[in-house]
């Protein structure tokens, strides 16, 4: 998984490679809480993707979040 990663984020240099990271984190996350909620597996909507981002950032950062982001 860090080899596609890396290659997506060389194919897109406006973002850093940390940003690719963080979104790969809030999907493994995403698909965890809901293998753990509905016992099975399936793809995530944007939004349950964004919300999941969100709830990573507050855990990361706190109130700091916004100003992070």
């Amino acid at each position: 998984m860090i080899d596609v990663i890396d290659r997506i984020a060389l194919q897109n240099p406006k973002y850093k490679k940390e940003a690719f990271y963080y979104v790969a984190r809030a999907i493994e996350s995403s698909h965890e809480k809901i293998r753990k909620k509905e016992h099975r597996r399936r793809h995530i909507s944007g939004r349950e993707l964004v919300d999941e981002i969100v709830t990573l950032a507050r855990e990361d950062f706190g109130f700091l979040a916004k100003t992070v982001f």
